[in-house]
This record gives structure tokens, sequence and C-alpha cells, in this order.
């Protein structure tokens, strides 16, 4: 489900004043309504537009419609939208004077199914002919929303918080040897640590021997470490550098 679609549904305005439209309340904080914030992958920093200043990335998030409950069929009907800081961390700012979207082709009393999709987009990458690099995403369930005859904006009622989704490490057997892969944003962000044991005062140390495996695109590659079996006891994770450098700067250490 990876990229960011820029346009949607567009029509001229002359065509959506002659037609009634349905419409959304588009934020994710309605008081008594909607409180949905949206969080880093560690489920509890909420995104924060001034955080990420200094790294030069940017949150986005965008509403995706259809009418079916399919997230891949489903289309963006407005420009993304940045994030608050602050007290407003978390929650996305609906660049409309009063938060409603008018969703074309929807007319009002029309059901559709809705997701927003959020990223953190990486200007450091960016060709200017492709779409931005995608540093993180998340997405947030898909919500029936039942648009209103009378054409006012309904809100996302039912809108739960979410998260960055978090990496995984996948772990395979291939010719008496553990490999240990996972998908890394070129440019950084994650670094892979191993341990030797489990313990209150186990030591995680960066592991030297990463390799790519193809295929490798513009945007993400595989990693992988190979271990032996028969070798010592091996724990892996990932850890998020929240100030991250270009993997291929970093200091590396010695070889283990």
């Amino acid at each position: 489900m990876l990229g960011v679609a820029w346009l949607g549904w567009v029509a001229p305005l002359s065509s959506i004043e002659a037609l009634a439209q349905a419409r959304i309340d588009a934020r994710n904080l309605v008081p008594g309504i909607v409180d949905a914030p949206v969080f880093d992958v560690d489920g509890r920093t909420r995104l924060d537009a001034e955080a990420v200043r200094e790294k030069g990335t940017v949150y986005v998030a965008q509403v995706y419609v259809g009418s079916e409950p399919d997230a891949s069929s489903m289309l963006p009907v407005a420009w993304p939208f940045g994030f608050g800081s602050g007290p407003g961390a978390g929650y996305w700012q609906v660049d409309t004077a009063d938060g409603m979207l008018t969703v074309w082709p929807f007319q009002p009393g029309d059901p559709m199914y809705l997701q927003v999709r959020v990223y953190e987009l990486y200007p450091g990458a960016t060709i200017p002919e492709l779409a931005p690099y995608i540093y993180e995403w998340g997405y947030s369930q898909v919500l029936r929303v039942e648009t209103r005859p009378s054409g006012e904006a309904v809100p996302l009622s039912g809108l739960q918080s979410f998260s960055f989704e978090k990496r995984r490490l996948l772990i395979s057997l291939r010719r008496g040897e553990v490999v240990v892969a996972w998908l890394r944003p070129i440019g950084g962000g994650y670094i892979l640590e191993a341990a030797a044991a489990l313990g209150p005062t186990m030591t995680w140390e960066p592991v030297a021997e990463e390799k790519a495996v193809p295929p490798r695109d513009r945007y993400l590659q595989f990693v992988s470490v190979t271990n032996q079996v028969s070798g010592p006891l091996a724990l892996y994770r990932l850890r998020r550098l929240w100030n991250p450098v270009a993997l291929d700067d970093r200091p590396r250490p010695p070889g283990r």
C-alpha cells in the first residue's frame, strides 16, 4: 500500500456548485465527537510538526474514499494536510476554513468508505519528477461513513488513533544459516542491534555486517544479516534513530 497519490477526483468549481455533493468533517479532533491523535512508531509520541523540522522531514495526512471497503481501490479527495505542534501534535490540520471537505463524486446521502493515510516524507531524497520519498507510514482503520441527505458535513465518528507501522524483522532458515532481514528506507532511520543474551544487564551493539539484498528501488531496500545455526546465540532488534543521518555516513562499529 506504499505510495502517495496527490490528486483525486477533481471537478471544475462550476460543476461542484451546480450539483449537491456529500461533505465530511475531516478533522481528527472534534470535541465530544472525535479525538484520535496519530502517534509515532512507539505508540506514545504524537506526531509533532516542529519535532521533525531539524531532521528535514514532514508529516502529512491524506483522506482516501471509495464505494467499497477495499482500501486498495480508494482514491484521495484532497491535497495532503500537515500536522500541528505542541497541544496540536497528533492532529492533522484541515486546510479549509471550517475543516470540511466536499467528497466528489458522492452525493448527499450516499454511503462511502474512508481511510486516512499518514506519511513522514523525507525531502532530502525527493526527485522532482517522482513522488516524495516515504520515510514512515501508517493507516487508519477503514470507516463506513453515512453522509447526510441535507448535505451537512458528517464527522469521522468512530475514527481511532493509530501509529506509524513498526519495522518487522523477517527471520528465515536458508542452507543451514539463519537470515535476519528487514526493510529500511534508503537514507537511514533505523539501526539493527544485537545482544548475546537476555537479562537486566544485556548490552545491545550495532551490527556491522548488514548487506543489501535485491531487489532494491529508489526508496526501500532489504538488508540482511546471516548467522550459522550452530553459532553462538544472537538476539536482534531494530532501534529508531530519532535524528538519523545517512547510513553510509554514520560511524560503523568494528565487525562482530
